[in-house]
């Protein structure tokens, strides 16, 4: 759904080691549990994950397959690699796959998996388009938080295409050339949650106003007692799902998003209470919102909104979204997902879809509970 999807490369330095050659080959017995009676399925290497773990490559048909034995139980399928399947890293109980293409728009990515139990933990890597200015993304997912972040090189600066080197410190210039953000999560959603009036519970982390996940582009960090918490899920590439939980309560405070249009970018701002429909005469550039008010998991009176664009790809290229926490009907902060220059956003964040990943068993799903989205993967 983005570059930011197409391409993620990793350096996880001293996470993984090389592979080495486990102490013994799989039994005869795990090995037919492998090969199935399959013609031509011949055990390639075993490589050593850490006792009791070792994970066994076998060649099928032209293809490798990745199988973990764990001890005495039976070897379990994890990675069928074909032709340009990538390659992979295994260490003490981890996994990493390197996977690498593309033609006008290069791309890296890897995924790095717990063995036992079997799931992804982490993505990182990156895109750029090829002969280009300076350009590239790369994109850094924690898969136990849902935590997406990404720095993307400033196009209007000297420098070449390719893949940024991922700072040190994480901000939203982490250096010279280069834009930080945090991306928008598209979760695997049931069928019933999209265009319900559902709320937003852990199926994807908060930005708040005391600077967590985003930017405090105005004003200082708020105190815990008083920090709101915007959580922001993408329905589609035309509708965005945003919930906000403020204590400070002050109807005029704000969601705004910035969106490209054309060759230049459009804003919108929603304020928490007021008139639910935008205006219609401007339908590409203006939303049809629908308010409601909902509990979230903490037992908290929250405000979702539905953003509704006509253009079906209003947001495919990116959005930078921002509130505006107010008081007495005036800004005190404002927190972004990207930094703000001179009123606009340094840089675009991408959309990141789950269903896109790839992954088995699938990561970033959400499920309706009690009225809420939560976490089920």
């Amino acid at each position: 759904m983005s570059l930011a999807r197409l391409g993620l490369t990793a350096a996880l330095a001293g996470l993984i080691a090389l592979p080495t050659a486990a102490d013994a080959a799989p039994t005869a017995a795990q090995t037919a549990v492998i090969c199935q009676a399959r013609a031509g399925c011949s055990i390639a290497k075993t490589l050593d994950a850490g006792k009791p773990l070792s994970v066994v490559q076998a060649s099928v048909a032209g293809c490798t397959e990745d199988w973990l034995i764990e001890g005495n139980s039976p070897p379990r399928a994890l990675l069928k690699r074909c032709k340009d399947g990538g390659t992979i890293t295994v260490g003490p109980n981890r996994l990493m796959h390197r996977h690498a293409g593309g033609s006008d728009v290069a791309w890296e990515r890897t995924v790095t998996y717990s063995l036992s139990p079997w799931r992804a933990l982490s993505e990182r890597g990156c895109s750029y388009r090829k002969g280009g200015t300076a350009n590239g993304t790369a994109t850094d997912i924690d898969y136990g938080s849902l935590v997406i972040r990404s720095v993307d090189k400033d196009s209007t600066a000297p420098g070449k295409a390719g893949c940024p080197t991922w700072p040190p410190g994480f901000s939203a210039t982490p250096d010279s050339g280069l834009r930080g953000g945090y991306d928008v999560a598209a979760p695997i959603l049931d069928k019933e949650a999209v265009g319900t009036k559902v709320a937003i519970g852990d199926c994807v982390p908060a930005m708040t106003t005391a600077g967590v996940n985003g930017f405090i582009t105005r004003g200082g960090p708020a105190a815990a007692d008083k920090a709101a918490e915007i959580r922001i899920v993408s329905e589609s590439t035309s509708t965005l799902l945003v919930q906000v939980y403020d204590p400070q309560g002050d109807r005029t405070s704000r969601v705004e998003v910035w969106f490209p249009t054309g060759a230049d970018l459009s804003r919108i701002g929603i304020a928490l209470a007021g008139a639910e429909s935008a205006p219609s005469e401007k339908k590409d550039i203006l939303p049809s919102v629908e308010r409601w008010q909902a509990t979230d998991a903490n037992g908290r009176a929250v405000t979702v909104m539905r953003l509704s664009w006509a253009n079906q790809q209003t947001l495919f290229s990116g959005m930078a979204i921002a509130y505006s926490q107010n008081e007495a009907g005036k800004p005190v902060r404002v927190v972004a997902n990207t930094g703000i220059v001179n009123d606009r956003p340094a840089y675009l964040p991408k959309m990141v879809s789950f269903a896109d990943a790839m992954i088995t068993p699938a990561v970033g799903v959400c499920r309706v509970r009690d009225g809420r989205l939560m976490r089920a993967d």
